[in-house]
Order: C-alpha cells, then structure tokens, then sequence
C-alpha cells in the first residue's frame, strides 16, 4: 500500500533532523567539489561534500522504508544509490516520487551565509502532495500538506523526535512581514525594469550576490524577508517545493505570465515550464489584478511579474 504524503515526511524527519546537524557542524570547514558541467549559472554550478554526503543519508532511510517510490535528488548523476530506486520519474500511477535538494543555495552554504536549506517533497502526477524545508542555521523548519496548510516549528532538541504536532500555522500576509517592499528576482531574470515603485527595494541575484554581506534568496518570502519573488525556473527541488508552501501559507501562485502553474506531468528536466511568481497577499484583498504589458520578450514577462507581485499597492 502506498504510504500517506504525511507518513513519508514524518519517517524521513530524524533523517533530514541529522543532515541539518551535520550542514550545520561542518559548514566553517566545507569543502567545494568541481562545479556541475552545463549547470547554466554560477548557483546553479555550485556543489560542495554536504550535498552528496546529505543526498546519500536519505537514500539509505528512503530505500530502507519506502523502497517503491520513486526517487529524484538533485545529485543524481554522482550518487552510488540510483540505480537502486524504482524509478527516478514522476509515477502515472498511484504511487509518489520522491524530491529532495540537499543543499538548497550550495554558494550560499560555500560563502558561510547562513540562508541554505534542505528541501524535501512528495508529489504525485499533477501536483504536490507535501514538503518539508528545513534551515539547519536557525533550526528553523516549515512544511506544507496539500490542502491542510503550511506551518513552522523549531527542530526538537532530540533527533528522533517528530515535533510536527509542536509545529504552528505559517500565514503569509502583509502585516507578518519582517521587511515589507522587498522584491526577490532569480539570476536568470535578465535585468531590471524601470517601472517598480520606489517604495520597493529589488533583490537581483544576479547583481546583488555577494560573497561577504548575506542577501535574501528565493527562500525569503516564508521567513517574512521579501514581498514577492519572480524567477525563470521552477525547478520542482528547491523553487516549486518553496512556491507550494507559500500557496498554502495563503500567497499568490501563478506562471510569469500569471497562469496558473501547469500540472507536473507538463515538467521538463524537472522544472515547471512558464517560470514562477510568488506574491505574498496584502490586506484583506485576495484578487490580483494582472496587467499585460503590450512589449514583446523577456521584458513583457518581467514587467508582468513584477506587477503581480506589487498589484495590491495600487488597488
């Protein structure tokens, strides 16, 4: 019998508690492996010892307890364990496959900030069923169940222990923002554009990267850090598993375009197709007014998604 989304997460929990321990303890000394070929940016690239070493801990607990699912980490190519799982594809079945990104932001982790996360989630053919996000710095974790919410919690004090049951509603609205008009835009957005209100300061991966002072990532919209985020992948590890979260903290979900995103079967090379756009709601307004703009390319996109994730400034 196929086991419960919330079974799967809960099995895994001690697991993944120890892998935070372990990012944690070693990240002063980490050491970088030879960056990924073909990875298309310099985060993308990014691979260090904790990632493999991470991705292998819950391969074992994975094969261990739940030996039919299907299975897909992001170090794949270099694992020992592949061969070994069902399948490494999104299932036409009933059964789930398995999502796990080991060190979400490598280059973060690499330069000693301290906004890195391991990820974990469980989809079917459509759609998320759950995940779990964990920053091993804060002992910080969040999780989502289709349909039940998002919450948080602190990790237990004992590895073994499932605090799940400690864990308190997570609910994104304007008024819980630790920093409010903060715009999050991922390195592969091509430039900013002239039109975003001044009130709003512009996280650009891209150019605002730094190795020494700690900038926002994609993550910072379910720590209350940024307003809203755009960004030209959707990779189901570490993107979608953040963007079905925020969904169900109560945030706007949509494409750049501002569609509805498509079902998984659609994803190729396990990214979700048309970008993403996640916008925290603000008051009590829960429709987005979404403008086209009439330019063509990559900067109507752009424009368009920064105009989603503001559109309550202006109504």
């Amino acid at each position: 019998m196929v086991p419960h989304p919330r079974t799967i997460l809960e099995s895994l929990f001690p697991s993944l508690h120890l892998a935070a321990n372990y990012a944690r303890e070693i990240q002063p000394r980490i050491a970088a492996q030879p960056d990924k070929p073909d990875a298309g940016s310099t985060f993308a690239a990014a691979l260090s010892d904790a990632d493999l070493s991470i991705q292998t801990a819950v391969e074992v607990a994975l094969l261990g307890s739940f030996p039919d699912l299907h299975f897909y980490g992001e170090e794949y190519a270099k694992s020992y364990n592949t061969k070994y799982f069902k399948s490494l594809d999104i299932p036409q079945d009933e059964n789930y496959l398995v999502l796990l990104d080991p060190i979400d932001g490598t280059q973060f982790y690499l330069d000693g900030h301290q906004n890195y996360h391991i990820m974990l989630s469980v989809v079917d053919r459509q759609d998320y069923c759950s995940s779990l996000i964990i920053n091993p710095p804060s002992q910080t974790y969040y999780f989502a169940i289709r349909g039940e919410g998002a919450y948080q919690g602190k990790l237990p004090k004992t590895i073994g222990e499932i605090s799940f049951k400690n864990a308190v509603p997570l609910r994104l609205r304007q008024e819980n923002l630790a920093h409010e008009g903060v715009l999050y835009l991922g390195s592969q957005v091509p430039g900013l554009v002239n039109n975003i209100p001044l009130n709003y300061k512009v996280i650009n991966l891209a150019t605002d990267y730094s190795k020494t002072v700690q900038v926002f990532n994609h993550t910072g919209i379910l720590s209350g850090g940024v307003l809203g985020s755009a960004l030209a992948s959707n990779k189901l590890i570490d993107v979608a598993a953040v963007a079905f979260v925020a969904e169900q903290a109560g945030c706007k979900v949509t494409t750049l375009r501002g569609n509805p995103l498509p079902p998984l079967t659609e994803a190729k090379d396990y990214d979700r197709s048309g970008g993403v756009v996640i916008a925290v709601m603000m008051g009590v307004r829960s429709a987005a007014v979404l403008v086209p703009v009439s330019t063509s390319g990559w900067s109507a996109e752009f424009n368009f998604a920064v105009i989603s994730a503001t559109w309550s400034a202006r109504l």
